[in-house]
């Protein structure tokens, strides 16, 4: 199962990121990420993880006491997220409203407010996604592809 992230990159200048989760062509939801960095700079906390695809796995956050959607290499620990490989670097996919819930991590809601910054209604989109990832992964390989575009550029 291949999951797509398109990126909408309104202004290469914000702090927020926003973007469309979809599957097959469906409509997940949206996200909320850090700037991104299209020099490949890095700002710990502070950076959307790099265009590429990543396998989604679920294992268990010591942080958040519970089982989440966790991206890992395809490319056998060469991609570095700041100095430190992606699939050690704790980026997941989760619930919460502002970039300042992110730490690099991609935020999935239901609802965005580019004026606010903001997404919402995150947990029913989140629960969905992860047990669809689990289901997933337990028959084969589950991806996730990122990709930066900007409004005129949406096909």
């Amino acid at each position: 199962m291949k999951y797509l992230l398109t990126r909408i990159i309104y202004d290469y200048n914000s702090d927020a990121t926003f973007g469309e989760l979809t599957c097959n062509g469906v409509h997940i939801g949206y996200t909320l990420e850090d700037m991104v960095r299209l020099d490949g700079s890095y700002v710990y906390s502070k950076t959307a993880i790099f265009e590429g695809e990543y396998k989604m796995i679920t294992t268990w956050s010591n942080r958040f006491k519970r089982e989440m959607i966790q991206l890992v290499n395809l490319s056998n620990g060469d991609l570095k997220f700041g100095n430190r490989p992606v699939d050690v670097c704790g980026i997941r996919i989760h619930g919460g409203n502002t970039n300042a819930d992110t730490e690099g991590c991609i935020l999935v809601g239901k609802m965005m407010d580019r004026k606010s910054k903001r997404i919402w209604n995150c947990a029913g989109v989140n629960e969905e996604l992860l047990k669809a990832v689990k289901t997933a992964q337990e028959k084969g390989l589950v991806t996730l592809e990122i990709i930066n575009t900007s409004p005129g550029q949406i096909v």
